[in-house]
């Protein structure tokens, strides 16, 4: 069994709103190992994003603990690297800097950057589109882009808010394909938030159910299908169960 890269213990959550506090997660408790990936899923509103936050580091105001490589979250790190719902890139930049802005702080080696981000456009299939701006790419390229703008600094861990929820089918499928692609490659461990019951099967080792605000972990269900996968396994009557059992928990919660 792999090490574990992250445990999250005890973990409470809320804010204030009108001098009424709002607990929005409670006693949430989980582990992630070393090249898993987990999806979370759970009813609208019950704190998936907010747990992915307090993970990310971006939100730190919490009581329990978050360890991360054995140490204590508490702000964000190119280690986690994270993945919006919208794509967050630099409408100025083109493709080409989008993807190369993180090395280019570290000042690395422009040599290496530039041999970086050509390899990088490969892999997500953009080659010829180095110079183009954001404004001209379509949310399914412009979600690729910001793949590789996280994947290039090399993280142990993505972080994946519902990324391609804004997308179409066909393009939503064809990133799905592409994440479990780049995953066979470099490996990171991912945290992998999403509504959609076939995707978080699809791409998974394990599914965590949450329960409706304030939301905690209610179950995990093991995903046992080999891997390298495709689309194609969700027409299993095992993946088919899968989704039903799923579906059934979370809406008798």
């Amino acid at each position: 069994m792999k090490e574990k890269i992250l445990s999250v213990k005890g973990l409470n959550l809320g804010y204030s709103n009108n001098q009424e506090y709002k607990k929005i997660l409670e006693d949430v408790n989980l582990d992630i190992r070393k090249g898993e990936i987990v999806s979370i899923i759970g009813p609208s509103g019950c704190g998936k994003s907010t747990l992915l936050s307090a993970i990310g580091g971006i939100n730190n105001d919490y009581e329990g603990e978050i360890i991360f490589k054995s140490k204590k979250v508490s702000s964000p790190s190119s280690e986690r690297g994270y993945i919006f719902q919208k794509p967050a890139l630099f409408d100025w930049m083109n493709v080409e800097d989008n993807i190369g802005y993180g090395l280019k702080i570290r000042k690395e080696n422009s040599k290496i950057i530039s041999e970086k981000i050509s390899s990088y456009i490969n892999e997500i299939g953009l080659k010829s589109y180095e110079k183009y701006y954001p404004k001209s790419l379509s949310g399914g390229m412009q979600q690729r882009v910001s793949l590789a703008r996280v994947l290039i600094m090399e993280p142990e861990m993505l972080l994946m808010d519902e990324p391609f929820s804004a997308l179409d089918y066909q393009t939503r499928v064809e990133m799905q394909g592409l994440t479990l692609r780049l995953w066979e490659h470099y490996k990171p461990s991912i945290v992998f938030v999403t509504h959609d019951i076939e995707e978080a099967i699809l791409l998974a080792d394990k599914v965590m159910v949450m329960s409706k605000n304030p939301g905690k972990i209610i179950d995990v269900i093991d995903i046992n299908f080999k891997r390298p996968r495709s689309i194609d396994i969700i027409s299993d009557i095992e993946f088919v169960e899968i989704k039903k059992k799923l579906l059934n928990m979370l809406m008798s919660k």
